[in-house]
């Protein structure tokens, strides 16, 4: 039974509890001192128990432990006051930890780290999550959490902050007390940089890799504390994300490691799409090194065989043996790579049909989700660097109707050149190239402040280079346009007018004309030597607007919110496609642009909604029809191509959007 008792003691008899989880900042104890007073304190007194109820430390006779009331009696020794009013509680050590931590359980005072210790200890004297919870008034899910702070944060924590061999429960109750102390220090330390929320998530974070590098953000991170509260949850759940993708398609911890340590540096910023393409893309290379070391070992073996005359029969069946063995190590990494590649993005399920080899990859849906009546869409992935003959291969796959879509990676302007020399065609040209944006004027909003916007290296030339750029681009497109085609083409506000004026004078020619002639810009195929023709099939009919329904702000108070986009779309011939919806169709598109899940999963600095494509191949192709993207970003004319029936040839140069536009095409095939 607790025996209650309220009477005046001296203050230097009355010692802090060990055992308190309670903190406040320096503005909150500023306040206390504003309005401490010695009436307020007899109304409210501080609860203590006698040191001979104090079990798990020596207290000499006399002295009176804090139960709760900490910072009230370190404010009323600052104010000189020698007797303070108490309530002696004469309980056990656990009753009055009971007491300390939920009589200030509604304050929101506790620190999560201090509380960690607390739940540790109660956790290793066999009490389960549950019981702890029941006992100090908390959640299971949330006692899980705190407990996750001891055994991941806190030693982190101590390390990074330099306090070496620090045991908070070395087994017995040893050094507790000066131990604790270093935690309170600690807390003060990092109280302007981590927070309760901030630690809980932390402890969420599974590898101990990435939770370190989280660490040394938050730590030296200038961003508010606020900020990093937002932030903290989504960057927990994607380091998760990061290390269940890369355990689907590596196995031993070494292996594991290795991949997370190659993107960990840009774990905060990157999105986790663009994480994932770099994964992608460092597996990738490591296959590329196991192959050749494998061709290698498997070459000198060859050498060995062949060339040694001293060797028995016996040796020599040995030789061939090894060689073998050899050989059959690179078919083993392209197996890792499919089942690693095989896997849903959220980690279950297998996809079928899906064929690797060292020259091709084609993927299927499933055969459960694809409807009956309709055979499961074929798509080839290829990179240039195979060889022309396989490009020609997999393009004409797709252009005689045997394959439904083609992925390329390469130059998309040697690529057109080779479909132009094999006398390719295709239907309609729905593209998003390079905007030329990359100024010193450009800006986006970061947390709390603005920053330069680089959307890449490839998109930041003079404006009359890229006008030039442009011409070269729709010479090639004209190449390998049918008669009766159509090409969408997206274009900045400046070069879409001046290319349009430009076609009022001459078409196609008086571009090539007025660049040429007025601005002294020698463009590729004015040499008579290239092969290239002057006569050009296509003409603009109309510029049409993209109208986002959901524009990124402005940031700039002298500067409009940008939520148009400008499309050319011109056609050859008169006997073109246009299966026109509505009478009253206008020029002017809605759509949001690509946001959420989505856009993070398959980033790219330009991502444009996949709404958006799907309008513009249902008005002007039909069922079947060969639609081509020169500049595929992420894949969404692919994935557009896939949904309205169509099939598509898409080429993308950087090998990181090319992972993207994969995973991308590879997830809708999927579903």
């Amino acid at each position: 039974m607790v025996v209650v008792v309220i009477r005046e003691v001296e203050i230097d008899n009355i010692i802090p509890n060990t055992f308190n989880p309670n903190f406040i900042s320096p503005e909150e104890l500023e306040e206390l001192r504003r309005n401490f007073s010695l009436e307020i304190l007899r109304l409210n007194p501080i609860r203590v128990r006698e040191a001979k109820y104090v079990k798990y430390s020596d207290l000499p006779e006399g002295k009176y432990e804090i139960i709760d009331g900490y910072h009230r009696w370190l404010v009323a020794r600052e104010k000189g006051l020698k007797r303070i009013p108490v309530e002696i509680h004469n309980c056990s050590d656990e009753e009055a930890e009971r007491t300390c931590v939920t009589s200030s359980l509604n304050r929101g005072t506790h620190n999560y780290l201090l509380l960690s210790v607390i739940f540790e200890k109660y956790y290793r004297e066999g009490f389960t999550q549950e019981e702890i919870g029941r006992r100090f008034g908390y959640a299971q899910p949330m006692v899980a959490k705190i407990l996750g702070i001891y055994s991941r944060v806190l030693p982190l924590l101590l390390k990074k902050l330099n306090y070496k061999n620090v045991l908070i429960f070395p087994g017995e109750y040893s050094n507790i007390i000066e131990n604790y102390e270093i935690l309170r220090e600690v807390v003060k330390k990092t109280s302007k940089k981590i927070n309760n929320k901030i630690l809980a998530e932390l402890a969420t974070i599974s590898n101990d890799s990435l939770r370190e590098r989280v660490m040394d953000w938050l730590l030296t991170s200038n961003e508010s504390i606020a900020t990093k509260g937002k932030r903290i949850s989504k960057i927990a759940a994607k380091c998760n994300e990061i290390e269940r993708y890369t355990k689907a398609r590596v196995k031993t911890e070494e292996e594991i490691q290795r991949v997370i340590d190659s993107i960990k540096e840009d774990l905060i910023e990157a999105p986790e799409g663009t994480l994932k393409s770099r994964i992608d893309l460092f597996l990738e290379k490591e296959r590329d090194k196991e192959k050749e070391m494998s061709r290698a070992a498997s070459f000198l073996d060859e050498i060995s065989v062949s060339s040694s005359d001293d060797l028995n029969e016996e040796e020599v069946e040995e030789a061939e043996k090894r060689k073998k063995e050899k050989e059959t190590e690179a078919p083993g990494v392209l197996e890792r790579e499919k089942e690693g590649e095989s896997r849903f993005e959220s980690g279950g399920g297998e996809t079928a049909q899906r064929k690797d080899s060292d020259t091709k990859t084609e993927t299927s849906v499933p055969a459960s989700s694809a409807p009956a009546s309709m055979p499961a869409p074929r798509v080839i992935f290829a990179d240039e660097d195979e060889g022309d003959e396989r490009l020609t291969e997999v393009l004409e796959e797709v252009v005689e109707g045997r394959a439904d879509g083609a992925v390329i990676r390469g130059d998309c302007f040697r690529i057109l050149d080779l479909m132009a020399s094999r006398g390719m065609k295709i239907d309609l040209v729905v593209t998003d190239p390079p905007y030329n944006i990359s100024d010193k004027r450009k800006y986006i909003k970061k947390g709390e402040g603005l920053v330069k916007f680089k959307a890449g290296d490839w998109d930041s030339r003079d404006f009359l280079e890229y006008v030039a750029f442009v011409e070269d681009f729709l010479r090639k497109a004209d190449e390998v346009l049918k008669h009766g085609g159509t090409i969408y083409i997206m274009l900045d506000r400046p070069t879409a007018g001046f290319v349009w004026k430009l076609m009022e004078l001459g078409g196609l020619k008086g571009l090539h004309r007025a660049i040429s002639e007025h601005f002294g810009i020698r463009c590729s195929f004015e040499n008579e030597d290239s092969g290239g023709s002057n006569e050009f099939g296509i003409t603009f009919k109309n510029i049409r607007i993209w109208k986002k329904t959901n524009p990124v702000p402005s940031f700039k108070d002298h500067r409009d919110m940008h939520n148009t986009e400008f499309i050319l779309r011109g056609v050859k011939g008169d006997d073109y496609v246009y299966n026109r919806e509505d009478k009253f169709l206008g020029d002017i598109d809605e759509c949001p642009i690509a946001t959420g899940r989505e856009r993070e999963l398959y980033p790219h600095p330009t991502a444009k909604p996949v709404e958006l494509f799907e309008r513009w191949i249902k008005r002007s192709s039909n069922v079947g029809d060969v639609v081509l993207d020169p500049f595929a970003g992420r894949g969404t004319a692919a994935v557009a191509c896939l949904k309205t029936g169509r099939r598509f040839i898409i080429m993308e140069k950087e090998r990181e959007h090319f992972a993207t536009a994969r995973r991308f095409i590879s997830a809708w095939l999927r579903k």
